[in-house]
């Protein structure tokens, strides 16, 4: 039986900066209290759920972030798959494909019609192999770990794709410089 999920949590922002510093988004982070430093989830559905009920609905994306800023927000499997749970603002909204996601045809099909509506994909700690490269057909941004090890080559591949390339746990200028020079844009 699963831990029952806590009656307290709060959502965080992750900004996400471009290559000139600037702000140009967040990322809805849920954490369990105010002085949780990583997410502990044992139901995606409903972290996601909440998170997304705080944010769009009770606070509302413009208090959060304002009209210029993009949000990005996970999204599990099951919840791609129901486009009734997609948040208003599609143009403020990025969609990111948890890795836990595979390129299924449901999952293709589904990325395809949430495009469709005006919202980018982003593929969250995205890792290339079979089963994830249909991904990319659908995909607007890749979101790459750093402190993961990486292929050189899948970069050049996203980028010549068209994908634009967001770093994750970029922590020191040094870090930041490398992956500019390696085309992120994010």
């Amino acid at each position: 039986m699963k831990d029952a999920a806590p009656e307290n949590y709060c959502i965080a922002l992750q900004p996400i900066c471009d290559g000139a510093l600037r702000h140009v988004g967040d990322e809805l982070l849920y954490r369990t209290g105010v002085n949780a430093r990583f997410a502990q989830v044992d139901d995606d559905m409903m972290v996601t759920a909440r998170v997304c009920n705080a944010a769009f609905y009770e606070t509302g994306i413009e208090k959060l972030v304002g009209r210029r800023r993009k949000l990005f927000f996970n999204a599990p499997r099951e919840w791609l798959l129901q486009p009734e749970l997609l948040p208003p603002d599609s143009d403020q909204v990025v969609v990111e494909v948890l890795e836990s996601v595979t390129g299924e045809p449901a999952v293709i099909e589904a990325l395809q019609r949430i495009r469709g509506l005006g919202y980018e994909v982003a593929l969250d700690d995205f890792v290339l192999t079979p089963e994830t490269r249909p991904l990319l057909e659908v995909a607007s941004i890749v979101k790459v770990d750093m402190l993961q090890p990486f292929r050189p080559d899948d970069i050049m591949l996203y980028r010549n794709r068209g994908i634009r390339l967001l770093a994750e746990k970029v922590e020191d200028l040094e870090t930041f410089e490398r992956c500019r020079a390696l085309g992120f844009e994010l």
